[in-house]
C-alpha cells in the first residue's frame, strides 16, 4: 500500500465521527470498516495491524461511543478479522465493552465473530472476547 492511499484511509478515518456512514476500503495492514448509523451495522473485515493503532481505531471508538448513545433498536456487528496484532486487540475489545451498552439500554445487540474453519487462534480470540465483554456471540467458520 502506497504512502498516498494510506493517507487517504487516514482522512477517512479522522473524518469518522461525525459521519452516519462510515465506509473505508482495507489496506494491507488496515480493515475495511462499514458502520451504518441508519442501519444499526458495525462490520469490521481483514486484518488490523495499523502502524499506530489508537490513531487508527480512535475515531472509530468515537463512532461506536455516539452510535450508542441513541442505537437502533436492533444492531449488527460483524467481526471477520483474518489477522489483527495485539494493540489492535485491546481496541477491539474497548469496542465490544462500548457495544455491551447497547444491551444495558434495552435495545438487541446481534455479534457474529467469522473466522476460517482451520483457524483455532481466531476462533479462541473471538471466544476470550466474548467472555471479557460477557457478551454472546454467534461464530460463523468458513473454508
Amino acid at each position: 500500500m502506497d504512502i498516498l492511499s494510506d493517507k487517504r484511509i487516514l482522512e477517512k478515518i479522522i473524518e469518522a465521527p461525525d459521519k452516519d456512514v462510515v465506509d473505508i476500503s482495507a489496506s494491507e495492514r488496515t480493515p475495511k470498516i462499514y458502520f451504518n448509523k441508519n442501519q444499526g451495522t458495525i462490520k469490521l473485515s481483514g486484518r488490523a495491524m495499523p502502524e499506530n493503532a489508537r490513531l487508527f481505531f480512535g475515531p472509530l471508538l468515537e463512532w461506536i461511543e455516539k452510535y450508542v448513545q441513541s442505537p437502533q433498536d436492533k444492531t449488527f456487528a460483524r467481526f471477520d478479522l483474518e489477522y489483527f496484532n495485539s494493540s489492535s486487540s485491546k481496541i477491539i475489545l474497548n469496542i465490544f465493552n462500548e457495544l455491551k451498552k447497547i444491551k444495558g439500554a434495552g435495545k438487541e445487540l446481534h455479534i457474529e465473530w467469522h473466522y476460517m474453519e482451520e483457524d483455532d487462534d481466531c476462533l479462541e480470540s473471538g471466544k476470550t472476547f466474548e467472555e471479557l465483554s460477557e457478551l454472546e456471540f454467534q461464530f460463523v467458520s468458513y473454508e
